[in-house]
């Protein structure tokens, strides 16, 4: 195989372009990251990179698997358990295959005697001694067992994903076939094994085990692995942007209207939806993330349109009504840069490069929603920080926003 680093590369966001996620091809493969993404030259830098970004398709329902959509049917259930399938094979480098330990009774052998059963056993009495004709002795066993064959099947399923990032790790084929017409008996057994282990790390084993197991309805084992990712990684940056900043149920936040027809009942339309609301102290955020290039090309036309300038100000007026005695309220584009490569002399995580404001007549309103942020989120600070769950960095994007306000409030721009 090639060095890894050699086969990664950005999208360029092409509409034949948009995929991000792994392609095989005869004797390599590729890795598409997406927008802004810096990829690391270092090669152990660059396998987290691609951990980091394969962690995040989790926040999608639906994936791209060898030229087909998959979609999960339950909320919150992934189509691919990436997180499973690292954290199996970690566990595998460090602890092996799965074994039942049990133990055994063996007479006349080295290790701990077993005083009761040896006594028990027709000792000879003489006149100053006893002797027992058999020593029986504890031996502790490791014995191959179903789960070691799960273990070892849920193993090689990881490994057909994730394989080429641990070269070097091999397991036998598998000695058990799990496929639909049998898969429900062995998650029952799985679910009988987790409730009866009082082992925090077989807990854990089992419960990744049981995920691997559940998504097997979802991909086909017999199919040789010729892509998987997402089709286009909008989803996946709008709800990076809810789990870094959303604190808000953004459902209470949608606008809409109704509809009054003459001698008929109210017909309410569609919502209007913004995608993360965010709250520090008593202020509000209203941020809509934009997977657009302008942070990466700095080309305007890639800036969001005044369309979407007036959805934000929209929800910016409707949340003034709902929380009237809010401080302030601001708005927010949220798109990705790459800090180490970018035309605006920018080197942060997360940067303010300028803002929107309408030319028709706006709100009568003592809150600044009216004027909206652009904001630069360095895609590999997000995307790393999302697979190491850091949650603490709402506090930096409310202080940039809110000194950026300060700031234009301060001079004259026309």
């Amino acid at each position: 195989m090639n060095d890894i680093t050699k086969l990664c590369r950005n999208s360029t966001g092409k509409l034949d372009d948009q995929f991000i996620g792994i392609r095989f091809r005869l004797h390599d493969f590729e890795i598409i990251f997406p927008y802004g993404y810096n990829i690391p030259k270092e090669e152990i830098e660059c396998k987290n990179s691609i951990k980091s970004l394969l962690l995040s398709f989790s926040l999608s329902r639906e994936m791209y698997v060898n030229n087909k959509t998959v979609s999960s049917v339950n909320y919150g259930e992934e189509v691919i358990p990436f997180s499973s399938y690292f954290w199996l094979i970690s566990d595998f480098l460090s602890n092996g295959l799965y074994l039942n330990r049990f133990n055994t009774n063996k007479k006349n052998t080295n290790g701990k005697i077993n005083w009761k059963k040896t006594i028990n056993n027709d000792p000879i009495f003489s006149k100053k001694a006893i002797f027992f004709k058999d020593i029986i002795v504890n031996k502790s066993d490791e014995n191959e067992s179903i789960l070691t064959k799960i273990h070892q099947f849920c193993l090689n399923v990881s490994l057909s994903y994730l394989g080429f990032l641990y070269p070097n790790t091999k397991l036998p084929k598998d000695r058990i076939i799990i496929n639909n017409s049998n898969l429900q008996f062995f998650i029952a057994f799985i679910d009988k094994e987790i409730n009866a282990t009082f082992l925090d790390r077989n807990l854990l084993l089992f419960t990744h085990i049981k995920k691997v197991l559940l998504n097997l309805k979802y991909i086909d084992l017999n199919a040789n692995l010729i892509s998987f990712g997402v089709k286009s990684y909008e989803i996946v940056w709008e709800r990076l942007v809810k789990y870094h900043f959303g604190n808000r149920d953004e459902i209470r936040f949608f606008p809409f209207a109704n509809w009054y027809i003459l001698n008929r009942e109210k017909y309410s339309d569609s919502f209007l939806r913004p995608d993360s609301i965010l709250q520090v102290g008593n202020n509000l955020f209203i941020l809509d993330a934009k997977y657009y290039q302008f942070g990466i090309d700095d080309n305007y036309i890639n800036l969001p349109h005044t369309d979407s300038i007036q959805k934000q100000i929209t929800y910016g007026e409707y949340a003034e009504k709902l929380e009237p005695n809010m401080d302030e309220i601001y708005n927010a584009f949220l798109m990705p840069y790459n800090k180490k490569h970018n035309t605006f002399e920018k080197n942060e995580d997360i940067t303010i490069i300028g803002f929107a404001k309408s030319s028709w007549k706006l709100p009568v309103t003592r809150y600044s929603y009216p004027t909206i942020f652009a904001v630069l989120l360095d895609t590999k600070f997000i995307v790393d920080s999302f697979a190491k769950r850091n949650t603490k960095i709402k506090n930096v994007l409310s202080e940039k926003i809110i000194l950026a306000n300060e700031t234009i409030n301060n001079k004259s721009y026309i």
